[in-house]
């Protein structure tokens, strides 16, 4: 995607008055706000500001028919989340609700403009059996088409993912907030000590404390496929802060982040969010972190330079610099300690993207030689047959 439709859209959906330029692929413009899950709340801030009128009257009744088939499709989700916790209820399964499911009724207000691909929802490890049983009772069944229920059960943070064969929705059961081999010390106990009561989709459930939603909106954004198409969880951190009344404990989040070594997670999400959506971030806050993540002054730029271009995944990028070799970029700076450690895995992943690069040419064109039309044979030599 171009930089003129990406920049665009990241005004659209900050606020600003965004200003097109001559030449606009209006047909990009739409494909990336739609895979990324912003087009209903660039639509919305658009007509808010009176900026639709910006936009070509095919691209603007684009965006108003995913507005409204958004609004539609997010009210049933949410009812049948309702639904989904009724029963856990039930089966005296505590749950708290993660991300999405949590802020679409209370923090976006509008129901169209917060998409929810999946609901992910938090119960106690001791609970995870019992909690697919309710949902395999309910008509669900496990996804294991990219891994297989006992990958989940044993390397990772939460269930397989189930998924309803009635319709697209996808519930993910979590014990924890990151995955045991990301290496972050982080106890799932903490979170259910500092957990809040709240209603969520006409029912009583847990939530996560402001705080614990930050980082783990942080966590999600930083360690799972660092920043490839996580436009939307530094959304949910920038309107989070924005519109919460909460006094926050920044000295928590501080003191915690370094002892549980996850103080550079914290800080890029948090930059982005207040450098893209105005987040009211307190600078002190940011220096603190910024020193805690260890990082080098060219390492920090090249992680600030790559996160912020894949925040927008397109699958139609160009193979050298597409989303997911920047996320990768990021995933190695991040998660490698020590300059060294960091320049030399850089610099093996780049000599490996080289290679495949070079033997895909050179394949393209040994196929392209035996596509040939054949010579003639030579004749036999000293007079013997072939």
């Amino acid at each position: 995607m171009r930089q003129p439709e990406r920049r665009f859209l990241l005004d659209c959906l900050a606020g600003r008055a965004p200003r097109p330029v001559a030449g606009m692929d209006w047909s990009s413009f739409l494909d990336c706000a739609l895979e990324n899950g912003v087009a209903a709340l660039a639509y919305e801030r658009l007509r808010d500001s009176g900026g639709l009128a910006l936009l070509p009257s095919y691209a603007a009744e684009k965006l108003h028919k995913n507005y409204v088939s958004k609004g539609f499709r997010n009210i049933g989700c949410m009812e049948e989340l309702g639904e989904i916790l009724a029963a856990l209820r039930a089966a005296n399964i505590e749950t708290i609700v993660l991300k999405g499911a949590a802020f679409a009724g209370s923090l976006w207000r509008n129901p169209a403009v917060r998409t929810m691909r999946d609901f992910d929802l938090m119960v106690r490890r001791s609970q995870l059996e019992a909690a697919g049983s309710v949902l395999r009772g309910m008509g669900f069944m496990p996804d294991e088409r990219r891994a297989s229920e006992d990958f989940y059960r044993l390397s990772h943070h939460h269930q397989a993912p189930m998924v309803h064969p009635g319709h697209n929705l996808i519930v993910e059961i979590h014990w924890n907030i990151v995955a045991p081999h990301d290496g972050l010390c982080l106890s799932p106990d903490r979170l259910w000590d500092r957990a809040v009561e709240a209603r969520i989709a006409g029912r009583d459930a847990l939530t996560l404390s402001m705080e614990d939603h930050i980082l783990h909106l942080c966590l999600h954004a930083a360690c799972d496929d660092p920043f490839h198409g996580k436009i939307v969880s530094v959304l949910d951190i920038a309107e989070l802060l924005r519109a919460s009344q909460h006094d926050w404990d920044w000295n928590l989040l501080l003191r915690e982040a370094e002892a549980g070594g996850y103080s550079r997670f914290l800080y890029y999400p948090l930059y982005l969010a207040a450098r893209l959506f105005r987040a009211p971030v307190p600078a002190g806050v940011l220096r603190s972190l910024r020193r805690a993540s260890r990082m080098g002054a060219a390492e920090d730029r090249l992680v600030k330079a790559c996160a912020e271009k894949s925040l927008l995944a397109m699958v139609q990028d160009g193979p050298v610099m597409a989303d997911w070799r920047l996320s990768l970029a990021c995933e190695i700076m991040l998660f490698n300690d020590g300059t060294l450690p960091r320049f030399a895995a850089l610099c093996g992943e780049g000599c490996r993207t080289l290679g495949q690069a070079v033997a895909k040419r050179w394949h393209a064109r040994s196929a392209r030689s035996s596509r040939r039309a054949p010579h003639s044979n030579p004749a036999p030599k000293d007079g013997h047959s072939s």
